[in-house]
């Protein structure tokens, strides 16, 4: 039973055809590319599954661009169906990058019905892997059409990711390249060590024996580039569990080609590989992630290194860290925050977010306050504004408008919508030459719409 979310001005942001496969990759969008720049305001990246998430948030780093993920991590993206409240994020998107393949179909055809004339839709798989390499297999046969998705899971893929990322980012936020570059480089200087570190490992060990059973066929390039063979996978193409028999073929296969070790996934918990590794006496590892990003929530939330040191020590940023990180933990029934991403940067605010979604989806109920209304509010499914009584209870196009906002604040303050978003203006703006130009822009681009 889902627990319905309650907010105080405040909340979460999370995050949801009779064509063939094949006639849809034929239509991908593929060229990833800008024709307008963003000014005045932060870029707002859409992204699919949580590999894909964690590449773009390396490469914005601290730059002031806002990083959303609409697939949770240790969700299955491959049957993952977007809620309702995703079309509103994308509606706001200036980028929307997925992995393509034919992985998130139903989230790309949610993207393409919400997202505006200029938003950048930027299938990442379906742009750096030529049609001549794409590998399918058991569990994506060639005649479905789809061809195995996981590019991610081999480090030099993973690093034309990021720099497919890298381009898009530059050329639609400009005012920001030198950190995107900058950014790219460390993180595929740390791809390139990764890479050398596994083909070291990998030329310890025999050819013959260079034996991969997993849970989840998420393994095949990683395979191919590093010479391994994948003897299987547990998991078959329907995503259902497999059946007796199939697991009794496993076993025989284990037995034969001795298998040292089978390995299971975060993301898809089962049985059947203990089963397996029992029967065998083959190694059972069941810590592999594949879908999903290593960390709990103080490792997400940037709480390394700052263990052993006293509390009045940190930053107030770390601090706010540090109680949001222990309030989970707890892994509580209701959780209530005070302002849970004052003090944050623009990365650790959409970790806090993301967390706080992990927690709602095991059924915690969440209320929280805040004054952040363009960062954190705007993007809200339901707000309540509160001044000594309730001034308005609804969703954000609804609750942040200059009525509402004047008696709740006590001061008139100034909307625009971009975007289908709500944009709130002090009472000054005017004075502020930037944002009367940016003012001009929005309403001269709503103009154009009608």
């Amino acid at each position: 039973m889902k627990i319905r979310w309650t907010f105080a001005f405040g909340g979460l942001l999370f995050l949801a055809s009779c064509t063939s496969a094949q006639e849809r990759l034929s239509v991908a969008t593929q060229n990833c590319v800008a024709e307008t720049a963003i000014k005045y305001r932060p870029l707002r990246v859409v992204s699919t599954v949580a590999p894909i998430t964690s590449l773009i948030a390396q490469v914005v780093g601290e730059a002031s661009a806002e990083v959303v993920g609409l697939v949770p991590e240790g969700t299955n993206s491959h049957t993952f169906e977007p809620p309702p409240s995703a079309a509103q994020v994308l509606e706001t998107a200036d980028v929307v990058f997925m992995n393509g393949l034919v992985l998130e179909e139903p989230t790309k055809d949610l993207a393409q019905d919400n997202v505006g004339d200029q938003t950048v839709i930027c299938e990442l798989g379906t742009q750096v892997l030529p049609r001549d390499q794409w590998l399918f297999d058991f569990s994506f046969p060639e005649e479905g059409g789809k061809p195995n998705p996981h590019l991610w899971t081999n480090p030099p893929m993973a690093k034309s990711y990021a720099e497919v990322i890298r381009d898009v980012l530059v050329q639609v936020d400009p005012k920001n390249a030198s950190s995107y570059e900058a950014n790219f480089a460390a993180l595929a200087g740390v791809i390139d060590e990764l890479d050398a570190a596994m083909t070291d490992a990998t030329a310890t060990i025999p050819v013959e024996r260079r034996l991969l059973l997993t849970y989840h066929d998420a393994y095949a390039y990683f395979a191919r580039h590093y010479d391994w063979t994948v003897v299987g996978a547990i998991q078959p193409s329907s995503f259902d569990e497999p059946t007796p028999r199939d697991v009794a073929d496993l076993i025989s296969q284990v037995r034969i080609k001795q298998v040292p070790a089978v390995f299971g996934s975060e993301v898809f918990p089962s049985s059947v590989l203990e089963q397996i590794g029992r029967e065998t006496g083959a190694r059972y590892i069941d810590v592999l992630r594949d879908d999903d990003l290593p960390g709990g929530p103080g490792d997400r939330l940037g709480l390394a290194g700052l263990d052993g040191r006293h509390i009045r020590e940190l930053s107030g940023g770390q601090q706010q860290r540090v109680f949001v990180a222990r309030a989970m933990f707890g892994k509580p029934d209701v959780l209530l925050l005070d302002e849970p991403t004052s003090g944050v940067d623009v990365r650790t605010r959409h970790e806090v977010l993301h967390l706080l979604h992990d927690l709602h989806d095991k059924g915690t109920t969440i209320v929280l306050t805040t004054h952040d209304l363009n960062g954190l509010a705007s993007h809200l499914p339901r707000l309540v504004c509160l001044n000594r009584e309730v001034i308005a209870d609804g969703p954000p196009r609804e609750t942040l408008i200059p009525e509402v906002l004047e008696r709740t604040y006590g001061a008139p303050l100034h909307v625009l919508e971009h975007g289908g978003m709500p944009i709130v203006l002090d009472h000054d703006y005017e004075a502020s030459e930037i944002m009367r130009d940016a003012a001009r822009e929005i309403r001269s681009e709503r103009t154009e719409q009608r």
